[in-house]
């Protein structure tokens, strides 16, 4: 993600690869978890979360407009789904696209 117009380099400085994470289980609103670090640097990454925060491990509001926007912007959820959860629910259909469509660093 870009910070301050530094972008994430593929390689870290270290020289490790950046590795690609699977999520492995259904996230909702008020989770605190490592799984929504790693789903606010794919909102970032996919330009629908702001990147002048840095990533929270708290599933809120604004983690929740950010899957709402990645949802919207690729059609993930029917728009009955959209109205109801709101971005509150990152499920299986937003799983299966995350982890089938790994981020282009």
């Amino acid at each position: 993600f870009a910070y301050k117009g530094v972008i994430t380099p593929v390689v870290s400085v270290t020289g490790k690869k950046k590795e690609i994470y699977y999520f492995e289980k259904n996230l909702k609103f008020g989770n605190y978890d490592y799984d929504v670090v790693k789903l606010c640097e794919r909102l970032i990454v996919a330009d629908c979360l702001p990147d002048f925060n840095p990533p929270t491990p708290h599933y809120g509001i604004e983690v929740a407009r950010g899957v709402r926007a990645f949802q919207k912007k690729y059609r993930i959820t029917s728009w009955w789904q959209d109205y109801w959860y709101q971005g509150k629910y990152c499920g299986p259909a937003t799983r299966l696209y995350l982890n089938s469509n790994p981020p282009n660093y």
